[in-house]
């Protein structure tokens, strides 16, 4: 049942968000991408709940609500891929001068995380309500522009 769903999803919310803001960014690096990436994925499990009892016409969410929820996944999702980009700065800080590198290396065993956030924000900026053809088209654009750079990358 979706509603249950819902309730469930919308439980988990505050307190994984509680213990996010709790965390030191530095020591549970890992930590906090885990927990972004979950949080991600319950908004977007949240969205597409609304969004099908929205089309069956059984929903009292307003569009607003619906892209609030999405914008806050998405949020959530480039916070989780901003972190394997900040952990390398922070390393090459650690590196003598001349061994540091100016170009962004992430490690293979991080890549298919990191594609899957990017197609995470791509897929959830999709799905962006707005009846403003001018916004739609910056979603759609945007949207494929991440999924682009996930093909270059």
């Amino acid at each position: 049942d979706l509603d249950t769903k819902w309730t469930l999803h919308s439980k988990r919310v505050p307190y994984l968000e509680d213990f996010l803001d709790k965390l030191e960014n530095i020591i549970f690096t890992n930590t906090l991408r885990q927990y972004r990436f979950e949080l991600g994925n319950v908004h977007q499990a949240m969205a597409d709940i609304r969004l099908e009892q929205m089309r069956a016409g059984i929903s009292q969410a307003t569009k607003e609500d619906i892209n609030a929820i999405l914008r806050k996944g998405c949020d959530y999702f480039e916070k989780f891929v901003e972190s394997f980009k900040w952990e390398w700065d922070e390393i090459q800080k650690l590196k003598p001068a001349e061994e540091r590198s100016k170009d962004f290396v992430l490690e293979e065993d991080y890549l298919l995380a990191y594609i899957l956030g990017k197609c995470s924000v791509a897929s959830m900026q999709m799905k962006i309500i707005t009846a403003d053809k001018a916004d739609q088209d910056k979603n759609i654009e945007t949207a494929l522009g991440l999924y682009q750079y996930c093909i270059d990358f």
